[in-house]
């Protein structure tokens, strides 16, 4: 008898303890089905209030105007019906025929102050833009009366086509004096005191003599001459130790 008992008690104590882990199984089953059924919920509706980090709410859709009616009338319109005018008929005139006949050629100068300039010769030797307007001309230095007789250089004007100065022409001055070679540049306007297209080379510190072994050109932007060699002579003279070389300009 007592050993029955003793028997039937393990018995009673597994089935127990099978019943309480049956149950265990059932309730984590439970809250598993639970919390997937809470997930899907908030994924279907994420505004629910059951979702503990609800979407920010979206601003409100703006309600844009409608359009005006189309069967609103419109304000009346005035109609401007224009008069006819009378119109004259004329008659075109044929503009009369101009006949040019060629004068002939003449070398004509610019006189100072004169209302209507004449035209410059048109034809020159070597057929150069610029011709030296008058002989070259020795003087005594005037320009620079504080160097006295320690000077000996050239100057003149380059005119342009109207008689004004022409400024910016480069004048070439090249050769030798008392055996030193000379090329020196310069341009037109740099020495007023001979015009308004004045230029000057200073040559030397002293008169000094020399026939033909100095020569000027002027030349373009490109150092393409614009007018012939000038040669020249220098004196041993205080007399004559400032030359003078004009130029002007024909085409």
């Amino acid at each position: 008898m007592t050993s029955n008992r003793s028997a039937s008690h393990p018995s009673r104590a597994r089935r127990g303890a099978g019943c309480l882990w049956n149950l265990l199984t059932l309730l984590v089953l439970a809250a598993t089905l639970g919390v997937a059924g809470l997930v899907g919920w908030i994924y279907i509706y994420p505004t629910s209030p059951l979702n503990p980090f609800p979407p920010p709410t979206m601003p409100a859709l703006a309600v844009l105007p409608t359009g005006v009616p189309t069967d609103t009338p419109l304000p009346p319109t005035a109609t401007f019906t224009p008069t006819p005018s009378p119109t004259a008929t004329q008659t075109p005139t044929p503009p009369p025929t101009a006949t040019f006949t060629p004068s002939p050629e003449t070398s004509p100068t610019l006189l100072a102050g004169s209302a209507s300039p004449t035209l410059r010769p048109t034809a020159t030797l070597g057929g150069y833009a610029f011709v030296v307007k008058d002989a070259p001309l020795t003087i005594q230095n005037i320009f620079h009366s504080d160097l006295g007789c320690n000077w000996l250089g050239l100057g003149g004007n380059i005119e342009d086509l109207r008689g004004g100065g022409k400024l910016y022409v480069t004048i070439h001055l090249h050769g030798s004096l008392d055996g030193q070679p000379i090329d020196i540049y310069t341009v037109s306007g740099a020495a007023r005191q001979y015009g308004d297209g004045g230029y000057e080379f200073q040559l030397a510190d002293k008169p000094v003599a020399s026939h033909n072994s100095l020569y000027i050109q002027l030349l373009d932007q490109a150092n393409l001459p614009l007018s012939d060699r000038i040669f020249f002579d220098t004196y041993d003279s205080c007399e004559q130790n400032s030359l003078i070389i004009n130029f002007q300009q024909v085409r």
